[in-house]
């Protein structure tokens, strides 16, 4: 097929995903919104998105990260119908966390066999997309140390919890994926994102300064980000790495 082709087919699916997750945002148990210990209110039991208004959202996003996933990887490599898998949960994981401040175990659990899938796979082939053995499990570590430390910092900072512990789960999943040194990428971009959203939003004057955000849907940009541009990435890392090696 032409690349015409399978580009129709990414934005087919990505909008189909979208607007079918959308569906299932609305029929998942209003328990998988809620905290430990916390009971459902009106608003997690009742209709909570609409495919028309989220869900083509939702699809436009897939459609884009299909689109760009395809480009990256090519059409016979397992990885990108993997991303494009990774994607799916990924997306309704950041909805949940945007809409209710919350992010789902069930929907982190889906993250885990496209990541466990795309490990075996390449540290059985060809080793193109890890590198070496430990990447993955290095990956998931990192990403969770990080965050704890980003919540530890927090917590000190401001006297209260400034990081929830799905958040860390999240990145571990996300690590487990991308292994490591990606992982730091991702994080390096959603700690990005948020800063120019958040003073995006302060200069609008549409929040304080001691406001807080779910970190849930910047993770989520910054992980399709990452997949997106593998290769331009890591390039630029490896430049980054040898002037760094000059200098010193």
């Amino acid at each position: 097929m032409t690349g015409a082709v399978w580009n129709a087919l990414c934005v087919s699916a990505g909008f189909a995903a979208g607007i079918a997750g959308s569906v299932v945002f609305n029929r998942i148990p209003a328990a998988w919104l809620c905290d430990y210990g916390e009971k459902p209110d009106a608003e997690r039991s009742g209709r909570r998105v609409s495919p028309g208004r989220e869900g083509l959202l939702l699809g436009m996003v897939l459609a884009l990260a299909f689109v760009l996933f395809r480009a990256q990887y090519g059409t016979r490599s397992p990885a990108f119908p993997l991303t494009c898998a990774e994607a799916v949960p990924l997306v309704l994981a950041a909805l949940a966390d945007a809409k209710y401040g919350i992010l789902p175990d069930q929907f982190l659990l889906l993250l885990l066999p496209p990541a466990a899938a795309n490990a075996a796979l390449d540290l059985l082939g060809p080793k193109t997309f890890y590198g070496w053995i430990g990447s993955p499990l290095m990956g998931a570590a990192c990403g969770a140390a990080l965050f704890l430390l980003l919540g530890w910092a927090g917590r000190l900072a401001s006297g209260g919890e400034a990081i929830g512990f799905g958040d860390v789960k999240l990145t571990a999943a996300l690590g487990l994926f991308c292994g490591f040194p990606r992982v730091l990428a991702v994080f390096l971009l959603a700690i990005l994102f948020a800063g120019l959203h958040f003073s995006f939003l302060i200069l609008r004057k549409k929040i304080g300064r001691g406001s807080r955000r779910p970190l849930g849907p910047y993770l989520c940009a910054a992980f399709l980000f990452a997949a997106a541009f593998r290769g331009p990435l890591d390039t630029a890392a490896e430049r980054y790495w040898n002037l760094l090696g000059g200098g010193i």
